[in-house]
């Protein structure tokens, strides 16, 4: 039987956060670039430039760490690899 003390978040559900499409909140250090959108406005990719970091492009654009790495399965690890001029795709329906 599993210790119920050893939870860190026993109220919290054990559910994933729920994927939906990014949303612009605006630039913000670490995600300065202009994303490409779609015809409703909707963001559909990022160009990484310098300084840029795969955590605060995932902020910028409200979207979870893992939801961005499942759309990009090309960055490695958990994001720390992404590189200058690399065009991540933003668009929730596609995998890039």
């Amino acid at each position: 039987m599993e210790d119920p003390s050893l939870d860190p978040n026993p109220e919290l559900p054990a559910e994933p956060l729920p994927e939906g499409p990014a949303v612009d909140l605006g630039a913000i250090p670490g995600a300065q670039g202009a994303p490409v959108t779609d015809g409703t406005g909707m963001p559909i990719s990022y160009k990484v430039l310098p300084g840029d970091s795969f955590f605060d492009i995932a902020q910028r654009f409200n979207v979870p760490m893992q939801q961005l790495l499942k759309m990009n399965p090309k960055v490695a690890g958990i994001g720390e690899d992404i590189y200058e001029r690399q065009v991540l795709n933003l668009d929730w329906t596609k995998t890039g």
